[in-house]
């Protein structure tokens, strides 16, 4: 896979040399045809637009030669100025089974593995880039010499595990969305890319056979959160602790007003 996208980058920059050159080949043939004519030619205003024809050829070519040489330059500046960690902000040119080539300009792409798209896993890079997207990417690692660019993506800032510990602790009470069922216990989804699991002895405040005695995917319930395992990143729910919590909430609503 990764040695045939290589190949075809090469093959991709040898066609585009042989096109440069073909344009100018062909322009150069027309220009001798018109040297031909203005032989032939004895009209002083055919001469001229002739001499004029040939004049517009030179300057296309000149284009030509300048653009490429132009391109030429900034590609050999981009190389001698990147760096693993740069940023840059580039278009997504294809993509594969496996990842996007993303073009950096200057006629240089680098290549976003899969599994630096999200830290979700993913099956295809288009659930997260289509071809076109503008997007923001860094230098993970590259190869001046073989000129080869492996970019990232995804950063820490937006990494689920993060954005859940900056919002959550042990004792907070959050709205979740149940998301899967299993015979001990529902898993819960805190924020996108974060489950938690409600063990089946904290669905309820009474003894259950199944989660979806109480429980379905797709509905939203309140939980507390009882712990939080940041090593193994396993978070451990409850509703039944909210349950236990409201009765005795009462309670003393109660004893306060008789006591009034």
């Amino acid at each position: 896979g990764a040695t045939r996208s290589r190949d075809s980058r090469t093959e991709s920059k040898r066609i585009e040399v042989e096109v440069i050159t073909m344009r100018i080949d062909e322009i150069e043939i027309r220009k001798a045809e018109i040297r031909e004519e203005i032989k032939a030619a004895s009209d002083p205003a055919t001469l001229d637009a002739l001499d004029a024809e040939v004049s517009a050829i030179e300057e296309r070519v000149a284009q030509i030669k300048e653009e490429h040489e132009e391109r030429k330059a900034r590609e050999a500046e981009f190389w001698a100025s990147i760096e693993e960690g740069k940023h840059y902000t580039g278009t997504v040119k294809s993509m594969t089974s496996y990842g996007a080539f993303v073009d950096l300009g200057c006629g240089v792409d680098g290549m976003v593995h899969m599994s630096e798209l999200s830290w979700k896993h993913i099956k295809s890079p288009a659930e997260v880039v289509a071809v076109g997207d503008e997007i923001n990417v860094f230098v993970k690692s590259f190869d001046a010499e073989k000129k080869r660019i492996s970019l990232g993506y995804k950063t820490e800032e937006t990494n689920p595990w993060n954005i859940f510990k900056s919002n959550f602790a042990i004792g907070d009470v959050a709205a979740v969305t149940i998301v899967s069922m299993m015979p001990f216990g529902a898993f819960a989804e805190i924020v996108d890319g974060v489950d938690g699991l409600i063990h089946i002895s904290q669905i309820a405040d009474k003894r259950i056979g199944k989660p979806e005695d109480v429980l379905a995917e797709g509905q939203d319930v309140q939980v507390k959160i009882t712990d939080v395992d940041a090593e193994n990143k396993r978070i451990s729910l409850s509703i039944r602790a909210l349950l236990e919590e409201t009765p005795a909430e009462e309670a003393e609503e109660v004893e306060e007003v008789e006591a009034e």
